[in-house]
């Protein structure tokens, strides 16, 4: 069974699609989020809300993001599902640089 999932440049469509990670893979724990886009940290939260909610899913246990540009930073209600995510899993946040070398996708993921 699917217990791990990377997503490598993946655009979320404003978290529209998002929930659908909370109905899928039942023994799923960790998920890896590379250059992806269209999504917020209020969505992740919603679905692993929801994913908790299904008696028949386990919870996702850790969550890595690898992105450039994540607009969380600067609003409050972003600020405090980061807080959330915090406190409810391992959550890593890696900014991406395209000035840093090895920022490609397999050393990103090497040492996860």
């Amino acid at each position: 069974m699917l217990k791990a999932l990377t997503f490598d440049q993946v655009h979320w469509g404003n978290g529209q699609h998002f929930h659908c990670l909370a109905r899928v893979c039942p023994l799923l724990q960790w998920l890896t989020f590379v250059s992806c886009l269209g999504y917020k940290l209020q969505d992740m939260k919603s679905m692993l809300m929801e994913r908790r909610n299904l008696e028949s899913m386990s919870p996702i246990k850790r969550i890595v993001s690898c992105d450039g540009y994540i607009c969380w930073r600067s609003r409050l209600a972003e600020l405090e599902a980061k807080e959330w995510l915090d406190g409810a899993l391992e959550f890593v946040y890696k900014p991406q640089s395209s000035e840093e070398p090895g920022w490609d996708y397999l050393t990103r993921v090497e040492k996860l």
